[in-house]
């Protein structure tokens, strides 16, 4: 039904679209194609938008409700007067409390400025979501149309992603499971070959933000291909300067995400031992 629904919706009238930014500024136009994506997803997911406020899709579980708060902590954080971000206000006095579970702070540039301004979670919660999968459509938009020269092509990859039923159990959880909208950027910063300081330095921003959205499931997901790549790359003279970017994205990132590591192997040192959560 969602593809049928996106099939008339997209297809239907993709003419009259790329018509319509196909004349305009690469500005413009990427913030026209944009739009027609949350549009898209809006459209496929009402009526959230209409009931962004007081509901949350599907079922809540304690994922949800869970990676909401954790979220919502994270936007206040650093205006709390509180011990930091890793020590949470929950389960006083039990100092490093937030790594009792997986947060998936992702969303975080998302969702902070929406609670923020809002004061409520659940509509932030909710725009974080439609926005993620808006960024997603579109990023991958834009890399399949760079790739092929086809606006076409990038609108079939970005219809593909909003329709694949894979999403519909996610949507159910929360945001960080569709914050995958910097992997068509990684992607084709890798296929590119980062050359220079500043094309490392961005193509590890990009992965530890992707990490964040889960450093247990999605961090390895991200790793471990572009370390494939670059090993590929080391053994081969003609590329091996690039693989020795790729490494040193790698160990950006790595070094970037530690501190969550950190934080979870001491809790599951401290859990196994027995050791005191009060001190």
């Amino acid at each position: 039904m969602v593809a049928r629904r996106c099939g008339s919706a997209v297809f239907g009238s993709s003419l009259t679209v790329e018509a319509a930014v196909i004349t305009t500024s690469p500005v413009c136009r990427a913030g026209a194609e944009l739009a027609v994506y949350a549009g898209i997803a809006t459209w496929l997911t009402w009526p959230l938008a209409l009931k962004a406020q007081t509901h949350l899709p599907g079922v809540s579980t304690p994922d949800t409700l869970h990676g909401i708060w954790a979220l919502a902590w994270a936007a206040r954080a650093p205006f709390a007067g509180h011990g930091g971000l890793f020590d949470a206000p929950i389960l006083h006095p039990t100092p490093r409390a937030f790594f009792f579970a997986p947060n998936g702070l992702g969303p975080a540039p998302l969702f902070a400025p929406l609670y923020l301004a809002s004061g409520n979670p659940v509509f932030a919660s909710n725009l974080t979501l439609l926005l993620a999968l808006a960024l997603t459509a579109w990023g991958l938009h834009r890399v399949t149309r760079e790739w092929t020269g086809s606006w076409m092509a990038g609108l079939v990859a970005g219809a593909t992603f909003l329709t694949s039923t894979q999403w519909t159990l996610y949507l159910t959880m929360w945001p960080t499971y569709v914050s995958v909208y910097y992997f068509p950027w990684i992607i084709t910063l890798v296929a590119k070959s980062p050359s220079g300081r500043p094309a490392v330095v961005l193509l590890a921003v990009l992965m530890a933000l992707q990490c964040l959205a889960d450093p247990v499931y999605v961090a390895p997901v991200v790793i471990a291909p572009i370390a494939a790549i670059a090993l590929t790359r080391l053994v081969r003279r003609g590329t091996r300067r690039s693989g020795f970017e790729l490494v040193a994205a790698i160990g950006l990132t790595a070094a970037a995400m530690s501190p969550l590591y950190l934080g979870y192997l001491d809790a599951r040192a401290r859990t196994l031992s027995g050791g005191s959560w009060a001190s």
